[in-house]
This record gives C-alpha cells, sequence and structure tokens, in this order.
C-alpha cells in the first residue's frame, strides 16, 4: 500500500479550522482544529477524498480527485461534497470528469468560471516532454441542489 501524504487544503472563513486532504493509502479528508491542535477524519460516509486541490465555495467542497492503482490507470475527476455545519461530515453530490483536463492537480473559481489546471503528470512518469503550453481548462461553475 502507498503511504499517505497530506495534500489540499482550504481555510474556514470563520474559524481557525482547516480541511487537509490525505492522498495515498486511505484518501481521508482530515479537520484540523488549530485552537485545539487536534485533528479528526471528516465523515464522508466512506467516500475515499484523495484531493490533490481543493476549493471551498460556501457550504461545498471540491476537491481534484482520482482513482486508479497507477498514473497510467488513474481516472481523473472534481469530487463535490457539501459539508454539515462545523465541517464534521459532509454528503458527496457528484463527481466532474471532463476528458479536457488531463491530469488535473488543482482548481479556481473566477466569475462563474470552474479553471482546472492540466498537470499532464502522466507524460512526466512516462519521460515524455510535456505538450506545451500547459493548459487551464474553464467549465461552467456547477450548481447543485
Amino acid at each position: 500500500a502507498d503511504p499517505a501524504y497530506l495534500n489540499g487544503i482550504v481555510a474556514s472563513p470563520d474559524d481557525p479550522v482547516l480541511l487537509v486532504a490525505s492522498q495515498g493509502e486511505g484518501g481521508t479528508l482530515w479537520r484540523v482544529d488549530l485552537a485545539r491542535r487536534s485533528a479528526a477524519p471528516v465523515d464522508l460516509g466512506g467516500y475515499e477524498y484523495n484531493a490533490d486541490g481543493m476549493l471551498l465555495d460556501g457550504d461545498v467542497l471540491y476537491g481534484v480527485t482520482n482513482r486508479g492503482a497507477t498514473v497510467e490507470e488513474a481516472r481523473f475527476m472534481i469530487s463535490a461534497a457539501r459539508l454539515a455545519p462545523g465541517w464534521r461530515s459532509g454528503v458527496i453530490l457528484g463527481e466532474l470528469a471532463d476528458p479536457d483536463c488531463d491530469c488535473p492537480t488543482t482548481i479556481a473559481k473566477v466569475d462563474r468560471k470552474l479553471l482546472v489546471v492540466c498537470s499532464q503528470v502522466r507524460a512526466m512518469h512516462a519521460k515524455t516532454p510535456p505538450r506545451l503550453p500547459f493548459q487551464i481548462a474553464a467549465r461552467e461553475f456547477p450548481s447543485w441542489p
């Protein structure tokens, strides 16, 4: 099994609390209480939230996630979760996959657009040159019920 390491991070606008995602074994989303100096997993009903880049939009957390045993067979997507107040649990709203996103690693919201950095990490692992220039894919920002 792969070791876990921390990657995606977002901060609460109101409290000294962070959300941090682990990649590798488990893919756990952690709630870090800076005031209490403690961390606990966020209950997402067993969903593996192994996010790279993350974005918080109101109570919806977006994370660039992937599934697969190797980079070559990985399926990349953006996972969306509606967080409960206090960020101790959440419900998965869905996964957004876009064939134009070549190995997405981070995301941002600009106006009503979702911007996705396409890292081409598969090219790096295959030791082939990347396609230049690197791309940032844009799509309409999703809305959830």
